[in-house]
C-alpha cells in the first residue's frame, strides 16, 4: 500500500512572495509600469518591506514627490539595518531629484552609517550622492566619486562608475570624452552575464544625442547596436530619439539612404503625434536640403496639418523643438507664419526635466536663438537676426558641436556676405566632408566667385531657386514690385538667360542651388 502523500500548508505570506517576485523580474527588465502594476494591483494586506522599497524605486522614476510621502509612510520596524540604509538612500535620491539638496545629503549622511563601506549598498550610496553632485554643479567631486568607483571587483559597480565619469565630464563640457566613455558602458553591458537594461537604454538615448552633435565613428556603431535591439515599452520615447538622433548622424555622414530610413522607423515607434510631427520636419528639412523640394513640401503640408491639434501649453519637454523647426522651414517662403510659432515657442513655460535641463538646455537654447535669428533675418530685420545667429554660433561653437556652428555660420553668410563666415565653415566642417551642409559651402563659394549678384540679387535668385513667384519675393523683403522686378532682370541677365525656368536650369548646371 502506499503511502499517502502529505502536502504541506501554505503560510499566509507564501503568495505574497510569488507576487514580489514578479515584480522584481519586470523591473530587472525595465519594465517599470508592469513591475508598479503588480504591486498596486496585488499589494493588499502587508507586502515585504523589501516590495515596498521597490515601489519607492518605481516612483522615483516619473514622481519624487510621491516616493518621499511613500517612504516617510513607512513606519513599521525595520530591525535589518542594510533595510533602514535603503530607504534613508532612496529618500536621499528623492530630495535630491525636487533639488532639495541639503536634505539629500543628510538622508546619504544617514544611509552610509548603517552599514559598513564594504556592503554592497554602499556603493549605490556613493553613486547616487554623486549624481546630487553634479545636478548641484560640482562635477569634480562627482569624478572622484567615480574614480574610487572603477576599483570594485563588481562588475556593475564599475560600468556604473564609467556612466557616472560621462555625467561629470557632460557637465565639464567634455562631450568627446563623455561620448568614449558611453561607447565603453554599452561595450561592457552587451558583454555581462546580467546585462542592465535600464542603463544601457539610458545610455543609448545620450550618446545617440552626442554623435548627432560630434562625428565619432565607433559612438555611431555603438548607437546602431543597441538602437537595433529590443527596448523596454517604459523606454519608448528614449528609443524614438536614440533612432531619430542616429538618423541625424547618418544624414551628416551623407548616408541619406540610413538618414531616411531611421527616420522611417523613428516614426513607427514615434509615442505621440508631436513626435510624429517632428519627424515629418525632420525629414522635410533633409529633403529640402539635398534638393528634393516637392518632397520637402509635402512633409512640412503634412506636419501643419497634424499641428493643428496641438495643445502647446502641455508640452513640457523637448518635443517643443518642432515650433523651432517648422520656423526655420516656413522663413524662406513665408515670414510671417513662421514668426506667429516663434512666438508659441517664447510664451512656454521652462523645461520641466532637470536632468534634460542640464544636459542639452545650452544646445536648445542655442537652437531656439538660431531659429530666431533665421526669422527674423528673413522678415528684413538684419540686426536683430545676426545678434541671433551669432549669439547661437557662440554657444555651438563652445560647446563643440562643430556642423551647428558651421550652419550658423552660412547663415551669417546669407546676411552679410562676410567671406571669413565661408572660411569658418570651412574649418568647422573638416570631419562632415559628405554631409549636405559641406555641400552649400561649395555653392556659396562657387557663387562668390562667379557671380556677380549683389547681396540682396542674391537673395533673391535662391528665391527663385526655391520657387517663390515675384509677388511672395515682393512680400517677403517688403520692398515695391518695380524694385524687385529690376533684380530679376538683373540676376537674368547676369547668367544670361530670358527666363525663370531657365534660371534654374542653369543655377542646377553650375552647382548653385
Amino acid at each position: 500500500m502506499s503511502k499517502p502523500r502529505v502536502t504541506k500548508p501554505r503560510t499566509p505570506s507564501e503568495p505574497q512572495e510569488s507576487q514580489w517576485v514578479e515584480m522584481r523580474r519586470y523591473y530587472d527588465l525595465a519594465e517599470f509600469d508592469h513591475a508598479a502594476r503588480v504591486f498596486d494591483r496585488k499589494s493588499s494586506g502587508d507586502p515585504p518591506v523589501e516590495a515596498k522599497l521597490l515601489r519607492a524605486r518605481l516612483y522615483l522614476k516619473h514622481a519624487p514627490e510621491t516616493a518621499i510621502a511613500f517612504l516617510l509612510r513607512m513606519t513599521e520596524p525595520m530591525r535589518q539595518r542594510p533595510i533602514r540604509a535603503e530607504r534613508e538612500m532612496l529618500l536621499g535620491v528623492a530630495y535630491s531629484r525636487i533639488h532639495q539638496h541639503d536634505a539629500a545629503s543628510s538622508r546619504f549622511d544617514a544611509a552610509e552609517k548603517l552599514i559598513s563601506a564594504k556592503a554592497p549598498l554602499h556603493a549605490e550610496i556613493s553613486y547616487w550622492r554623486a549624481r546630487d553632485w553634479v545636478l548641484q554643479g560640482k562635477p569634480e567631486r562627482a569624478a572622484d566619486i567615480a574614480a574610487d568607483l572603477a576599483g570594485s571587483d563588481d562588475e556593475s559597480v564599475r560600468i556604473r562608475s564609467w556612466q557616472l565619469l560621462s555625467a561629470a565630464l557632460r557637465a565639464q563640457g567634455r562631450h568627446r570624452e563623455e561620448a568614449q566613455l558611453l561607447v565603453k558602458v554599452l561595450d561592457a553591458i552587451s558583454q555581462s552575464k546580467k546585462p542592465d537594461i535600464e542603463l544601457r537604454c539610458w545610455t543609448t538615448h545620450t550618446l545617440a544625442a552626442l554623435t548627432r552633435e560630434i562625428p565619432i565613428p565607433e559612438a555611431r556603431r555603438a548607437v546602431e547596436n543597441s538602437v537595433d535591439q529590443p527596448w523596454p515599452t517604459y523606454f519608448q520615447e528614449n528609443h524614438f530619439q536614440s533612432a531619430k538622433a542616429y538618423s541625424w548622424s547618418c544624414a551628416l555622414a551623407g548616408d541619406y539612404f540610413n538618414a531616411f530610413r531611421y527616420l522611417k522607423f523613428a516614426a513607427k515607434i514615434a509615442p505621440g503625434p508631436l513626435w510624429t510631427i517632428i519627424v515629418l520636419l525632420d525629414r522635410a528639412y533633409l529633403a529640402k536640403c539635398i534638393g528634393e523640394t516637392r518632397w520637402s513640401r509635402q512633409e512640412l503640408s503634412d506636419a501643419q496639418e497634424l499641428l493643428k491639434d496641438i495643445d502647446w501649453d502641455s508640452v513640457r519637454g523637448e518635443e517643443r523643438i518642432a515650433i523651432l523647426l517648422l520656423a526655420e522651414l516656413l522663413a524662406p517662403t513665408d515670414a510671417a507664419e513662421a514668426a506667429y510659432y516663434m512666438a508659441i515657442y517664447q510664451r512656454l513655460a521652462p523645461l520641466q526635466n532637470p536632468l534634460l535641463s542640464l544636459s542639452y538646455g545650452a544646445r536648445l537654447a542655442a537652437i531656439a536663438e538660431y531659429s530666431a535669428g533665421v526669422v527674423h533675418a528673413a522678415l528684413g530685420n538684419r540686426r536683430q537676426g545676426l545678434s541671433l545667429l551669432r549669439k547661437s554660433l557662440k554657444i555651438f561653437d563652445k560647446s563643440g558641436y562643430d556642423w551647428r556652428a558651421a550652419r550658423c555660420a552660412l547663415s551669417i553668410y546669407e546676411v552679410t556676405r562676410d567671406a571669413e563666415m565661408l572660411e569658418f565653415a570651412r574649418n568647422k566642417l573638416a570631419d562632415y566632408s559628405s554631409s549636405w551642409l559641406m555641400e552649400d559651402l561649395r555653392k556659396k563659394e562657387s557663387m562668390a566667385k562667379t557671380t556677380g549678384l549683389t547681396p540682396a540679387q542674391e537673395a533673391i535668385f535662391h528665391d527663385i531657386c526655391a520657387g517663390l513667384s515675384t509677388d511672395a519675393i515682393v512680400e517677403k523683403y517688403r520692398r515695391s514690385k518695380f524694385t524687385i522686378r529690376n533684380h530679376i532682370k538683373a540676376i537674368l541677365k547676369e547668367f544670361n538667360v530670358k527666363t525663370r525656368s531657365a534660371l534654374v536650369a542653369e543655377a542646377s548646371r553650375r552647382r548653385l542651388m
